[in-house]
């Protein structure tokens, strides 16, 4: 047991099911101590990738569950003591964000700009760092803002940062709607069951069988060299890639869901089909929802109030354009304080001020299909937001100068290069399993659609996923989820 746990956990291999297993079977064992099995369980997890991950842990869970103590909103009223303190939890958020995502990269531009030898702190990013931070910023927020309380239960609140199906990589929870689901009896049936397993299933062809499927495939010097290619090969792998990074998130985020309805705790959902959004904004709403929607509430929000405050018209430019730019310039800041990083936020949040404009003049048209979607109307849609993701989207994989040759070379067409057959089956029968996928789920409203199908045509379904999941498993390829890195 001791060398099965030697290293790193990764979710989809065979220690974290075994993990996983034990875990369960303690949990339901000792219903009374359901709450430390789980928190016990979760500092473990993060003890295998490193002990030094766990002390920064620790020190954000402490004064998070202080400070919102000092925060509480009958001391709000009375005195402006509690707004200190909401500044000094803030701050000590901030602190390990900066520290160790920020830091390093500020040093080493310093030191170019000076002339003078590259300086490397070495700072390690401790995994999740960038999650459970947004995590303890909005609980801070919601107490001083008298939404919740704060939490009386110090091991409650240590899970709710800590808890190890979320903490790699989100969702990116409220303590609203977590923190009670653990003081409810917890009843786990067949059905929630069945469900939970299909999640897991689906998680794993996404991430095993797609994701992997088109990063092997993916032509490491289309994005090192985007002026030594021609369009078409810039068009299919640009699109080969964001199919990746979409299934690697979504599997990832169905997955974890998954393994935590064993528990009968409810993870927010992070994707919903943004393959066939209607639009820039219905994109943004589908794509890393729990990211969306904590931007939205603690940034676009009050800044929207703020400018309405100076300026009360709907109609004024910067009321129109500010709130969505600066909103994906922090949502570009939290991924990365690298140029190219700003730079999509900034085209992003541009993107959704045009869309904005657009619609005062005329209503842009939303998918009406929630209930009869038709597939001639989500292909419209599919082939708009790869459009989209054309223009906007190569500044999140590529260096500054790298977009600006992709984007010039977008327009030099010629004979293809690296479009051979043997090069594109893969990716190819990868994007097709991909859009069954969403397009099941986007018909039904259901992210385990096949689960109403008869009998026999699920016993197919699971035994292809068992099949596929084998052949994905020998392949060499075997990448952690994209979204540890930030």
């Amino acid at each position: 047991m001791s060398e099965l746990f030697s290293s790193p956990i990764n979710i989809t291999s065979l220690p974290f099911a075994v993990f996983v297993i034990v875990t369960f079977l303690l949990y339901y064992a000792f219903p009374r101590q359901q709450v430390l099995i789980l928190l016990g369980a979760s500092y473990l997890f993060y003890l295998t990738w490193d002990w030094r991950f766990v002390l920064v842990l620790l020190l954000v869970t402490v004064s998070n569950y202080l400070i919102a103590h000092r925060l509480e909103y009958p001391h709000r009223a009375k005195s402006n003591l509690a707004k200190r303190f909401l500044w000094l939890g803030l701050s000590l958020n901030l602190l390990p964000l900066f520290l160790f995502k920020y830091l390093d990269y500020l040093a080493w531009q310093l030191s170019r700009m000076l002339t003078l030898p590259a300086i490397s702190l070495k700072i390690v990013l401790p995994i999740g760092l960038s999650f459970y931070i947004l995590q303890g910023i909005s609980y801070l927020l919601d107490v001083y803002q008298g939404q919740i309380a704060p939490s009386k239960r110090p091991t409650h609140f240590a899970l709710y940062l800590a808890y190890f199906p979320k903490l790699v990589s989100g969702p990116i929870e409220r303590a609203r709607t977590f923190l009670p689901q653990l003081t409810e009896k917890c009843i786990v049936d067949n059905q929630a069951l069945a469900q939970s397993l299909a999640r897991i299933a689906v998680g794993l062809v996404r991430k095993l069988v797609i994701a992997n499927a088109i990063l092997a495939s993916l032509p490491s010097s289309l994005f090192d060299s985007p002026a030594k290619f021609p369009a078409p090969d810039l068009i299919f792998w640009w699109i080969a890639f964001v199919f990746m990074i979409y299934n690697d998130f979504a599997g990832y985020t169905t997955l974890v869901r998954g393994v935590s309805g064993l528990f009968g705790i409810e993870l927010s959902e992070n994707f919903r089909q943004p393959f066939f959004a209607s639009g820039a904004l219905d994109l943004w709403n589908r794509w890393h929802i729990s990211l969306s929607q904590w931007l939205r509430d603690y940034v676009f929000l009050p800044l929207s109030r703020f400018m309405l405050r100076r300026k009360p018209s709907g109609k004024f430019l910067p009321n129109i354009i500010i709130p969505p730019v600066v909103t994906l310039l922090v949502s570009g800041l939290w991924h990365g304080i690298n140029p190219h990083f700003l730079l999509w936020g900034g085209l992003t949040g541009l993107a959704l001020a045009i869309e904005r404009l657009l619609s005062l003049k005329r209503p842009v048209v939303r998918a009406a299909t929630a209930h009869l979607p038709r597939l001639s109307t989500a292909l419209r849609h599919f082939a708009f937001i790869m459009l989209i993701a054309l223009i906007i989207g190569p500044p999140f994989r590529l260096e500054v100068p790298e977009t600006i040759s992709f984007w010039s070379h977008l327009f030099l067409w010629g004979p293809a290069t690296l479009l051979k057959v043997n090069k594109i089956l893969s990716p190819l029968l990868a994007f097709l399993l991909s859009l069954s996928l969403d397009w099941g789920q986007y018909r039904t409203q259901d992210d385990v659609f096949f689960l109403q199908w008869p009998r026999w045509a699920q016993s197919l379904v699971f035994a292809f996923v068992i099949l596929a999941l084998f052949l994905a498993t020998r392949a060499e390829v075997g990448a952690p989820f994209i979204y540890q890195e930030f």
